[in-house]
Order: C-alpha cells, then sequence, then structure tokens
C-alpha cells in the first residue's frame, strides 16, 4: 500500500533531481545580482543551503569576464568585481 502511494506521489508531482552544478550556478546568479562589492556572507544569504567550501569553488571558476579582487583576507573577506 505505501509502495503505491509513492509511485502515484511520484506520478503526480515527477521525479525531483538535481543536476551537478545547480548550486555553483545559483552562486554565480546571485553574485550577479550583488552589488559590486560584496562579502561572502552575503553570497551565503542569496543561496541559503549551500556551503562555505562550494562557494569559494563557485568564485574560483567564475567565467572569466567577471574577474574578482580581494579586499580584504581575513573570515569573511569582501569581493569586488572589475
Amino acid at each position: 500500500m505505501l509502495l503505491t502511494a509513492y509511485r502515484d506521489f511520484e506520478q503526480r508531482v515527477g521525479v525531483v533531481t538535481t543536476a551537478r552544478g545547480a548550486k555553483r550556478e545559483m552562486v554565480q546568479d546571485a553574485v550577479a545580482r550583488l552589488p559590486q562589492n560584496f562579502k561572502v556572507a552575503d553570497v551565503e544569504r542569496a543561496c541559503p543551503g549551500t556551503s562555505r567550501p562550494t562557494i569559494n569553488r563557485a568564485l574560483g571558476v567564475f567565467p572569466n569576464k567577471r574577474h574578482f579582487c580581494f579586499i580584504g583576507f581575513h573570515a569573511n573577506p569582501t569581493f569586488t568585481r572589475t
């Protein structure tokens, strides 16, 4: 009975999957909407559920057309888009 209910639920909702790199794209979209100077904490608030290492990796592979400069090297560094 439980299996039948689950199959019915799956048919109505559809199969939920997450594509590889979805969080990285979410970080990149959030950074594009942030002001020119932003902190990692701003990105964390814009992308709940995304870890700081994932955010750092996403900033490291950001497209070359948008380079970042570090303004501060501390627990919550500030970035600026150039």
